[in-house]
């Protein structure tokens, strides 16, 4: 148990972990994966599915009788789909609280529903075709896009290629000052984990071997990576503190931050990133590494929104 105050205790957010699932294979690995952190946390686990009856009624034809015969199937499916999601985390922990739910609504809503007053929200992407991303992505887009709380992103089973206990958590740290809450979870996950901290920094988001030639550039690199380490330094000044359990390697590049926190989700227990939607629908879309992430990283992703989380430091980071 870490020392330090909880950056999402109670008293500061919601107390349940929420986690959404289908039919899938991929769901009772994501459902371990949640039912474990539910656990260790003393959380309540949340199982939620959504039918989203509105989208079947705009798309099916026919008449009423069949509708409904249909949607009676559906919410069979989904709760034979619960209860072996309930019997899965209770596999985990007997004692474990689990409460379920099965909502009209989209998967994508009910989750953003419920993230208002979560301790984070849990989904899963396997590979293949039993992944969610492959059938619902836009799933998975949505709720790390608007989600109230963090998001977690299980990708794969955890079961079958488990990370070992000292792998690091690794931070994936753009300089913003919109990144603290996603810096704070960090700090928090690799205590919670008891593991070190890897913050990966990377000077543009662009792979600058594609457009120029580095030796063309009017800075030196070196100079690059010794400014941005500066950067570093001042978005990390205090968290260090508040963790001292929490061991800190910086890596700085000049470029590429996809491809190299790609490379590290190979071997970290948990990649974090903040999200702000720099795009052309900013606060409605993914940034483009945390997309990247999601649909490529071989470990599970966090992605933090600016607003997602309650920091109890907040205003003491310079």
């Amino acid at each position: 148990m870490p020392s330090h105050p909880d950056p999402r205790s109670p008293a500061l957010h919601g107390n349940e972990i929420v986690i959404g699932v289908d039919d899938s294979r991929t769901s009772e690995s994501t459902v371990r994966c949640a039912a474990r952190t539910a656990s260790k946390r003393g959380r309540t686990l949340r199982i939620a599915h959504g039918l989203d009856l509105a989208a079947l009624g705009a798309a099916v034809d026919y008449p009423d009788l069949a509708v409904h015969d249909l949607v009676a199937r559906l919410r069979r499916r989904a709760e034979d789909a619960v209860e072996r999601a309930r019997r899965t985390a209770h596999a985990v922990d007997p004692n474990l609280t689990v409460v379920t739910e099965i909502s009209p609504e989209s998967a994508a809503r009910v989750l953003t529903r419920r993230s208002e007053s979560a301790y984070e929200v849990v989904v899963g992407a396997g590979s293949g075709a039993d992944s969610i991303v492959g059938r619902i992505g836009s799933t998975i887009t949505a709720v790390a896009s608007h989600a109230h709380a963090p998001v977690v992103v299980v990708r794969g089973d955890l079961d079958r290629s488990p990370r070992p206990a000292d792998a690091p958590v690794v931070l994936g740290l753009d300089g913003h000052p919109a990144g603290d809450a996603a810096i704070g979870l960090a700090f928090d996950e690799a205590s919670w984990r008891g593991t070190g901290l890897v913050v990966v920094h990377a000077w543009s988001d662009l792979s600058l071997g594609v457009f120029a030639q580095r030796h063309q550039l009017l800075t030196p690199p070196q100079a690059f990576e010794e400014a941005e380490s500066v950067v570093v330094a001042e978005r990390l000044a205090g968290w260090q503190e508040k963790y001292p359990d929490v061991t800190v390697s910086r890596r700085v590049y000049l470029d590429g931050p996809r491809q190299h926190l790609l490379r590290w989700s190979q071997r970290a227990q948990l990649v974090v990133v903040g999200s702000r939607g720099r795009g052309g629908l900013a606060g409605m879309l993914l940034g483009s590494t945390s997309a990247a992430l999601i649909a490529q990283s071989r470990c599970p992703v966090m992605v933090v929104r600016p607003d997602s989380v309650s920091n109890p430091y907040a205003g003491e980071q310079k």
